[in-house]
């Protein structure tokens, strides 16, 4: 069993490696006490190390130099608490082999699961799921939050949680849970890198998604790098999403009052039964704004954003190159479903390939007999395309205006009612 280790909190951050004002950042307060140091590199020894805390909480610091084999899940259910590593490089959880994973009463395997806990840390440590088939029926979380609070996870890495039997496996899974956070995590090889699920108050930041794939033959969707369902108030910052085969880069699903800024997501790749995937889907999103911001969308193989039966999203200031594919095009920004009261503002998008598409194209297709309604494209600049604009017959009352559409094969297309177009540069 571990022991509460006698050190001082001075030569506890001695020992890990770790500055003392990461900690106090960490935990937002003074470290907490005890520290328990688990040096037996065994899941059961966390696990005993968690239950060994008093109800105050504690810190658990996780010394071993060889990977951590988990044979059975972790669970966090305590309050006030912080399970620190020596760093990604060094810091290891490797799911055992032939490891069943499950905790009662969830659809799902999981090598950590925080569960109805307040003030957690997670920080400096690597997540190894070993690609293992998974017990039937059964998904593969790294780590999962259910009914918790303020859960920061903090410079955890992520990596090869691509089972043949777990379609919905996801690296880093926030559920049902307010004030979570990950930051500086990277992720290469699951299905979704991070899902959010009912909740509020997120925050994504500096992280990094990579070489997610959707699971052949069968393709089950909806799968993005970074998920995000049914979840409001909540921010994803300067994230890097490469090479992921997925039905969008970033996909928001029924999100109400989010900010994706200053994100790179570049070559979201095609599958075959579906050969062009978005960087970027905002959809069913009519609770409140969704805003896109200062992105850069590269080479995608679907349009590079797009907003589907939404109401209230923004896109401005981002830069979307190469959307599409070389075969058959691809829009920078897509508008469809019945889309209501989009903004599409100071962007950079431009195709140098062969161009078989508008720029910025609405009222054309969608699984919603409505048309797309009272957008305003202002202030962008749109080079490389059959139309720099393009309004299909679903399309009303659209603004169009102060646009570069010079570049293109033809300036604008308008084939909807009600859409006003003036001051462009066409020429």
């Amino acid at each position: 069993m571990p022991k509460i280790d006698p050190m001082t909190r001075r030569g506890f951050l001695a020992g890990s490696g770790i500055a003392a004002g990461e900690i106090l950042l960490m935990g937002g307060s003074a470290l907490a006490s005890p520290i328990v140091v688990v040096s037996e590199p065994t899941g059961q020894a966390i696990q005993a190390a968690i239950n060994q805390l008093p109800a105050t909480g504690g810190t658990i610091h996780l010394s071993a130099k060889v990977p951590y084999a988990i044979k059975k899940p972790i669970v966090l259910n305590k309050n006030n608490i912080n399970i620190i590593g020596r760093g990604s490089d060094v810091t290891r959880l490797l799911a055992h082999s032939g490891a069943t994973l499950t905790v009662p009463y969830h659809a799902g395997e999981f090598l950590l699961l925080v569960q109805n806990a307040t003030n957690t840390t997670i920080h400096g440590l690597t997540v190894d799921a070993a690609n293992q088939a998974n017990s039937p029926g059964n998904s593969r979380v790294g780590i999962g939050t259910w009914s918790s609070n303020s859960v920061l996870v903090s410079q955890v890495a992520f990596v090869n949680n691509l089972g043949p039997h777990g379609p919905q496996n996801q690296a880093l899974s926030f559920n049902q849970s307010s004030g979570v956070t990950a930051d500086r995590c990277d992720i290469v090889q699951s299905r979704t890198g991070i899902f959010v699920w009912q909740c509020t108050n997120f925050v994504l930041s500096d992280c990094s998604v990579q070489d997610c794939e959707v699971q052949p033959p069968n393709y089950p969707g909806p799968i993005g790098a970074i998920g995000i369902t049914s979840s409001t108030t909540g921010s994803i910052t300067s994230c890097s999403l490469y090479r992921n085969t997925v039905y969008g880069g970033i996909f928001v699903v029924d999100g109400a009052h989010l900010e994706i800024s200053s994100c790179k997501v570049y070559d979201t790749l095609p599958f075959p039964t579906q050969p062009g995937n978005d960087g970027i889907i905002i959809e069913l999103s009519t609770r409140g704004p969704v805003t896109v911001q200062g992105c850069e969308v590269v080479r995608n193989s679907g349009a590079g954003v797009s907003s589907d039966r939404s109401s209230g999203v923004t896109i401005k200031q981002c830069t979307i190159v190469n959307s599409g594919t070389l075969a058959a095009g691809g829009s920078g920004v897509s508008i469809n479903g019945g889309t209501k009261n989009i903004k599409v503002m100071g962007n950079q998008i431009s195709d140098n390939r062969s161009p078989w598409y508008g720029g910025i194209v609405a009222g054309f297709t969608g699984l919603s007999p409505q048309a797309d309604s009272d957008g305003h494209i202002s202030n962008n600049v749109v080079h490389g395309f059959a139309q720099g604009v393009a309004l299909g017959s679903k399309s009303n009352g659209f603004q169009v205006a102060d646009n570069n559409l010079r570049l293109n094969k033809m300036c604008f297309l308008n084939l909807g009612t009600h859409n006003k177009i003036t001051g462009n540069e066409c020429s």
